[in-house]
């Protein structure tokens, strides 16, 4: 169920409205028809909008009640003859678009809040709040239309961009950061990375000096309670448009490139540099100082022991490719199958 209470709710909106997001077009439908809201396509009633794009659910087509459908060209004909048909090449991505018509994001009010702590060199732009407890230290510089939850600490020097969203309890030192970025709930930016030398002897630990910064590109995504170590001697990097989700430990000195995508409780040791375009899924790990080309795919929970080719596809622990990771498992079954002892019932 959609709880309108969380959000900023725009609807109803005219169906002429929404076909003008993305690549949509009006197969069937009265375009000055408004839409209430939208719903999933197996739940939607009159009023509603929804769309499909798995093949699992295109039977709900002919019985479907909504009054609006976003599918592909090639199922449109599925659809029953009482529902609006709109086409997208890429029906989820427009559904994403549509969703955001009707669903926003509450702004909260631009204010700094009485508890709050602003250093007095400290700037800040225009029209941003500053929520509960936060703290801006000296020589921090805020963009304008940021918004600061409660509890964030932002160290000295720290600079960020223009409509940064900085999730609660949020701690950033070390650090620059571009516009537009969103970093979740309890997120650790620059902190000192995991270097030091380690002798014979158990107590001689020491720690190396972690120099470098965090730099963040534009349109940035981070998750909640992610950790990304600030650089040695270099930066540590995440390019423009990266993804990153929730748990990510991101070491000193990696360098994530543009478009990549790291999915939860994924590990990326220090030094290693991921080009654009590289997707990691959950709880997969990469050893240092490695070089990931451009557009790797790299499955969940695989291990990542040596440097991949762009446009590789690996799968496993140590990672190989995905084709023989497959013949592997099919050999490994045949061999099993073919040297499987008969079972004999004992004799008492």
């Amino acid at each position: 169920m959609l709880d309108k209470r969380f959000f900023s709710f725009k609807g109803p909106l005219p169906l002429k409205e929404l076909v003008g997001l993305g690549d949509l077009k009006c197969l069937r439908g009265d375009m000055n028809q408004l839409i209430g809201d939208v719903a999933p396509i197996e739940k939607a009633t009159p009023g509603h909008i929804s769309f499909v794009h798995n093949p699992a659910y295109t039977h709900y087509l002919a019985t479907t009640k909504a009054s609006a459908v976003v599918v592909a060209p090639g199922d449109a004909e599925q659809v029953n003859a009482q529902t609006a048909v709109l086409t997208s090449g890429a029906p989820l991505k427009v559904f994403a678009l549509i969703l955001r018509a009707f669903y926003q994001d509450r702004k909260p009010k631009a204010q700094v809040h009485k508890t709050a702590s602003v250093a007095e060199d400290a700037q800040i732009g225009k029209n941003c709040t500053i929520g509960p407890g936060v703290v801006i230290s000296e020589g921090a510089t805020l963009g304008n239309n940021c918004v600061l939850e409660a509890g964030a600490f932002i160290g000295p020097n720290v600079r960020i961009g223009d409509n940064a969203r900085i999730g609660a309890h949020v701690s950033i030192v070390h650090a620059l950061i571009g516009h537009h970025v969103t970093i979740k709930p309890g997120a650790r930016l620059g902190q000192s990375g995991f270097g030091f030398f380690m002798g014979k002897d158990t107590k001689e630990r020491v720690a190396q000096p972690q120099l470098g910064r965090v730099l963040v590109g534009d349109h940035v995504e981070i998750g909640a309670n992610t950790t990304i170590d600030r650089g040695s001697l270099k930066d540590t990097v995440i390019a423009s448009y990266v993804r990153i989700d929730n748990l990510v430990q991101i070491a000193h000195n990696v360098h994530i490139g543009e478009g990549s995508v790291i999915v939860a409780q994924a590990g990326i040791a220090g030094s290693t540099i991921l080009d654009k375009g590289v997707v990691v899924a959950g709880q997969a790990g990469i050893s240092g100082h490695l070089k990931i080309g451009a557009f790797t795919r790299i499955a969940g929970q695989s291990g990542v022991a040596r440097s991949l080719e762009p446009g590789a596809e690996v799968v496993g622990s140590p990672a190989i490719p995905r084709r023989l990771w497959h013949k592997q498992n099919l050999a490994l079954a045949r061999l099993i199958k073919e040297n499987k002892k008969p079972f004999v019932k004992e004799v008492k």
